[in-house]
Formats: C-alpha cells, sequence, structure tokens
C-alpha cells in the first residue's frame, strides 16, 4: 500500500512539474530587438488606432536611412481598392495617390494601396507582381514624419528589391511646400521614404 501512495504522490508531482513548466513556457515574452521588415511575412494592417509614432520633434531613430512616422492618420489604416482599366485612373489612400496613366494596364484590374503598420513610412501595392505597360506615378505624402533636422530636397522613394533584399530607389522629383514625394514604377512591391 505505501508503494502505491508513493507512485501515487510522485506522478502528482510529475504532473504538476509538466504543468508549470508549460506555463511557465507560454507565458513568457521572447526579447525581439528592431528589425528589418520581412517582405515575406503578410502584410497586417491597423483598422484602428494611432499606429507608430512617439513624442517630441526628434527624430526617433536617427539611425534608419527611412522616415519615421511621428503620427499616423486614422484614413491610412486599411486598405484601399480601385478597378483601373485601360483608360488609366488614380487610386486614392488617404494623403497619398498612385496614378495610372492611360496604357499602362491592357485590362480593368483591380488596384490596392495599404500602409503595413510600421515605425517607418511604407506603403504597399497590389496585386503582387503585376507589371505596367507604362511607368505608374507615385504621389506619397510625408507631412506627418520625423523631419526635424532633415534636407528635405534629399528624400528618395525607395523600394524593397526581394532579390537583395535591400532598399533601392527610383528617380525622386520632392514638393517641399506641399510635403510630397514622387515617382514611376512599373511594378509594385513596398515602398518606403528614405532619408536621402
Amino acid at each position: 500500500m505505501t508503494t502505491y501512495r508513493n507512485t501515487k504522490t510522485l506522478s502528482k508531482i510529475v504532473l504538476l512539474w509538466v504543468a508549470a513548466s508549460f506555463f511557465v513556457a507560454c507565458n513568457s515574452d521572447p526579447v525581439l530587438g528592431p528589425t528589418a521588415p520581412d517582405s515575406s511575412q503578410l502584410t497586417v494592417l491597423a483598422k484602428s488606432g494611432p499606429g507608430g509614432g512617439g513624442g517630441g520633434n526628434g527624430d526617433p531613430n536617427p539611425n534608419s536611412s527611412l522616415l519615421q512616422v511621428r503620427k499616423r492618420e486614422d484614413a491610412e489604416n486599411g486598405v484601399s481598392t480601385a478597378i483601373i482599366g485601360p483608360e488609366g485612373g488614380t487610386l486614392f489612400h488617404a494623403a497619398h495617390r498612385l496614378v495610372v496613366p492611360p496604357g499602362a494596364l491592357s485590362e480593368p484590374t483591380e488596384l490596392s494601396f495599404s500602409m503595413p503598420v510600421s515605425d517607418t513610412l511604407m506603403f504597399e501595392f497590389g496585386p503582387d507582381g503585376i507589371s505596367f505597360n507604362l511607368p505608374v506615378q507615385v504621389f506619397l505624402s510625408f507631412d506627418h514624419a520625423f523631419n526635424s533636422h532633415l534636407d528635405e530636397t534629399l528624400y528618395k522613394i525607395v523600394f524593397l528589391n526581394t532579390t537583395t533584399g535591400g532598399w533601392q530607389a527610383v528617380p525622386t522629383t520632392v514638393d517641399t511646400e506641399a510635403n510630397e514625394v514622387t515617382g514611376g514604377t512599373l511594378h509594385f512591391s513596398r515602398y518606403a521614404i528614405s532619408k536621402g
């Protein structure tokens, strides 16, 4: 009888130890450092709330080559879509827009425009893999970015080159009065605004 009780007590102890180990493993959060966005992951969009940001007038991450978000507008959340055909058209997303010239598309296509939740000004256009007959123009506002002590005339539109894993600049025009950069593209990818 004593052996049975000892085995039963030992079994309870082992079960409690396993349960406690599982509980600790499930509730411990790993410490993660800042990383570059992983283009292989699906974009997660905020449906509400202010998004990234911070306080003060200074750049919260002066070592980043990309403009940092100071304030995210509610209108920048979610996904904007439009069906644009061979006649061309414009897709608006908050203060940003994508202008498709006539002849850039051979058939009506549903285009999308979103801004992944990030501390940097990032933009995604879809459908992924689409190519255009003519360059489409991208107009991106930097009105809500940390830009204190930065030379706005050096800003560039960049896209994530999935082959190299790095950011690649496109020819960019900067309008410092409208706080907007403009560039052309023949394909869709993840885009951002570089400090220069």
